[in-house]
């Protein structure tokens, strides 16, 4: 997700390229009330030159960029990213789908979709975006997080979001085999705290507070 202001944990694989496919399980730990101008997110990404990336993952609370309000009920799936033009987009993919304890399997890849190929973004299994128009047909990293976003002028406070992705892998183009995700760098904001226990997973959450 993207907005204006953000306060996020996450790890992200840096140092590879030619990659043409991400892919793990996501476990949603908590359900936080909703907040006016807040929206919380679990993106699941690989990331392009210049910015670029493409998503799907879970998120609930205010609209952002395309996808609708989820004020109240469930965590609802998304995809997102940013096109080749700079453009952003978001998209509602399905609405109150996940609970606490949901652990929803998540995969990026290319050649998935498209008359000319493309980046298709599967939940569960099943396809649930096309985005034919991409202009590259690898990735040059992956990442997995959490977000707390509110819009521009404000500081997003710290929200009780935990989440844990598991049984990371992404696919190698010029190898062709699947690799551990392996997180060689974390980003982290202030009491989030992030854990990666072994090549294929990621904990983050907020930390105890004072």
């Amino acid at each position: 997700m993207v907005r204006d202001a953000l306060a996020f944990g996450g790890a992200v694989r840096t140092d590879i390229q030619f990659v043409d496919g991400f892919r793990g399980t996501q476990e949603i730990r908590t359900n936080p009330p909703a907040v006016a101008s807040v929206t919380y997110a679990h993106p699941f990404q690989v990331h392009f030159p210049n910015g670029r990336f493409f998503a799907v993952g879970t998120y609930k609370g205010a609209a952002v960029a395309g996808c609708s309000a989820q004020m109240a009920g469930r965590w609802s799936a998304y995809t997102g990213g940013v096109k080749a033009n700079g453009d952003y987009f978001c998209t509602t993919e399905k609405v109150d789908a996940f609970g606490v304890g949901a652990k929803p399997s998540l995969r990026l890849a290319h050649a998935a979709c498209g008359a000319q190929g493309g980046w298709g973004a599967y939940l569960d299994g099943e396809r649930v975006s096309c985005r034919a128009a991409w202009a590259t047909t690898t990735a040059i990293s992956v990442g997995v997080a959490l977000e707390t976003a509110a819009p521009a002028g404000t500081i997003p406070a710290d929200r009780n979001i935990d989440v844990i992705h598991r049984e990371l892998e992404f696919h190698s183009a010029y190898l062709d085999v699947w690799a551990p995700m392996a997180p060689n760098a974390r980003r982290v904001d202030p009491r989030y705290v992030v854990e990666v226990p072994g090549p294929r997973r990621v904990r983050s959450f907020l930390g105890v507070l004072d």
